[in-house]
């Protein structure tokens, strides 16, 4: 079920560019090669995106927290799981894409 901070979070992440160029570009590609020899597991990809969500969240509590309030209290890990299952689906289409293009190299 998505929680509102689950959806802040999976917002912040997947809009906040140097996430993206730092750590989600290379788990796309990963799991885009995963998917291209047919070792694709959903389970894995949302654990994979679970980090990036972890990486998200510490960098959310950076910019918009309070010292006193740490960034795995800001967000559960049920919060954090929600937000992975979200940034999948919202990466699935360019892993996808990607996928194909690494077929017809």
């Amino acid at each position: 079920m998505k929680t509102a901070e689950s959806r802040e979070l999976a917002l912040y992440t997947i809009n906040t560019g140097e996430i993206y160029r730092g750590i989600t570009k290379s788990t796309i590609l990963n799991i885009s090669q995963k998917m291209k020899k047919g070792n694709f597991d959903k389970e894995l990809a949302v654990k994979s995106f679970e980090h990036i969500a972890e990486y998200g969240a510490k960098m959310y509590q950076k910019e918009f927290g309070s010292p006193s309030s740490p960034w795995y209290k800001m967000f559960s890990v049920n919060a954090r799981h929600e937000a992975a299952v979200e940034m999948l689906d919202h990466y699935m289409e360019e892993i996808t894409e990607k996928s194909k293009e690494e077929n017809s190299k």
